[in-house]
């Protein structure tokens, strides 16, 4: 592909380039990949993301943006009744998961041999444990919370129970289908925190 010129290509245009090769390729995508499928130099990549692994949290945040998750996430957290917001955020979690499944255990898996796949898992958790945090704060003001319960507790139960690992373990190994999961899992998670 011909090397388009350094102006005019926005760094928005190189990750949309990059966006149907990273869903394609996962972690492997290399620097050279995306600047191929944008038609620019690595050179001009590295300027916008600076790093291979910059450039794996700029394509996991992207496809979390394309998707909506973190806005439709606030919106539940803004729902009345506490079960029904708990519930509400759940459902949106595990849609989204099911739609990227095989991307994150992918990272998961790779995380500990591939410094960049671990940078951008990293990024990617610590966003979602500051949603679940709010989440469960805003369970806490409407004193909704178990007694005893501590929001970075809550998180990381919640965090552990709707990884990716965990949904792959039911849905693959057991052969459960996703309605099955989500309702037992999140059975689980409100019994274990909620009043």
């Amino acid at each position: 592909m011909a090397i388009k010129q350094a102006r005019g290509v926005t760094k928005s245009e190189i990750l949309h380039a990059g966006m149907e090769l990273f869903l394609t390729k996962g972690i492997k995508v290399t620097v050279k990949d995306v600047a191929d499928a944008a038609g620019v130099s690595r050179q001009m990549v590295y300027q916008y993301f600076h790093t291979r692994s910059g450039l794996l949290i700029a394509l996991t945040r992207q496809l979390d943006e394309n998707s909506g998750i973190k806005e439709r996430f606030y919106e539940a957290i803004e729902i009345v009744a506490p079960s029904q917001r708990l519930s509400a955020c759940l459902l949106i979690w595990f849609g989204h998961i099911e739609d990227l499944q095989v991307l994150a255990n992918e990272f998961i898996r790779n995380r500990r041999s591939d410094p960049d796949a671990e940078s951008a898992y990293t990024d990617r958790a610590a966003d979602v444990k500051i949603w679940f945090s709010d989440l469960f704060f805003s369970l806490k003001e409407d004193n909704a919370l178990k007694q005893g319960v501590h929001i970075k507790d809550a998180v990381d139960i919640t965090f552990t129970i709707i990884s990716p690992q965990v949904y792959e373990l039911l849905h693959v190994d057991q052969q459960w289908p996703h309605g099955k999961i989500v309702d037992h899992l999140c059975d689980i998670i409100s019994r274990t925190v909620m009043t």
